[in-house]
């Protein structure tokens, strides 16, 4: 478990740590004796530090039981539905700890393609993604690159690209990853015909 020195807000202690297969910092903190646990779902711990700040702030304002019940609803929503860099942060953190991972260039390259493909399609999170948004992506990516004057088939090389590189994100072994967060997903580029997306020149 990495873990950070304890610091201190007032009367109030708090400390940075990382829970075994968690890419996610957590604090603890010490409230007029009373010890509670809450997640800043950051990943740096520059970040993780900002965040633990505004939790002690709520824990000021709002009280222990408002602070929890506030960033217990954060942490719950953010679980089941992460968005996309976090989505990526829970990926790398799945192959990690897989016995056949793929190459860290690979990793961070199926991100970069899943990423194209969200920008494209307005997606900001992972329950977004699905057949239809994926097909907007094509639709959207193809008018822009061909408005840029490239080629069709350049353009079908590139969409295919994207596609099968994002889909790699939904191997089986990564599924089974993602299940030890806490998220039960289905491939939603599963069934897709990603070798017959037909450009119009």
């Amino acid at each position: 478990m990495a873990r950070t020195k304890t610091q201190s807000s007032g009367r109030n202690e708090f400390a940075l740590f990382k829970q075994p297969r968690s890419p996610y910092f957590s604090i603890r903190v010490m409230v007029h004796g009373e010890r509670r646990k809450f997640s800043t779902g950051e990943t740096t711990i520059a970040a993780a530090r900002r965040k633990a700040t505004a939790i002690m702030a709520d824990i000021k304002s709002r009280g222990l039981d408002g602070a929890i019940q506030l960033h217990s609803r954060r942490s719950d929503r953010r679980s089941a539905d992460p968005d996309i860099k976090e989505f990526a942060d829970i990926y790398r953190d799945a192959m990690s700890r897989s016995e056949t991972p793929p190459t860290k260039p690979s990793v961070e390259y199926y991100i970069r393609s899943l990423k194209i493909v969200c920008l494209h399609a307005g997606i900001t999170r992972l329950s977004q993604l699905n057949r239809t948004r994926i097909d907007h992506f094509v639709k959207i990516y193809q008018q822009k690159a061909l408005a840029e004057g490239r080629q069709p088939e350049s353009v079908k090389t590139s969409i295919n690209s994207w596609l099968r590189n994002a889909a790699a994100m939904f191997s089986r072994h990564a599924l089974e990853g993602y299940a030890r967060h806490g998220l039960q997903l289905e491939n939603p580029f599963k069934g897709a015909k990603l070798r017959r997306v037909k450009i119009k020149g």
